[in-house]
């Protein structure tokens, strides 16, 4: 969602800046980084949890 917002005010607005010190952050890259930081976190979030259920049956044998 955040990805095609981001892709959305790039293409409409490449402008577009939220603040204007540090050399300015852009609103496109704002939703971008916030639309990979989201989708990362879910699937690290997957990831654990496949290992977590892969030890518990290493541990526990076959349940």
């Amino acid at each position: 969602m955040f990805l095609f917002l981001g892709l959305y005010t790039l293409k409409s607005f490449p402008d577009a800046k939220i603040s204007e010190g540090f050399g300015g952050i852009s609103v496109y890259g704002l939703f971008i980084t916030s639309d990979i930081i989201l989708m990362s976190w879910f699937k690290t979030g997957e990831i654990l949890k496949a290992v977590g259920d892969f030890i518990s049956k290493v541990k526990g044998g076959n349940e």
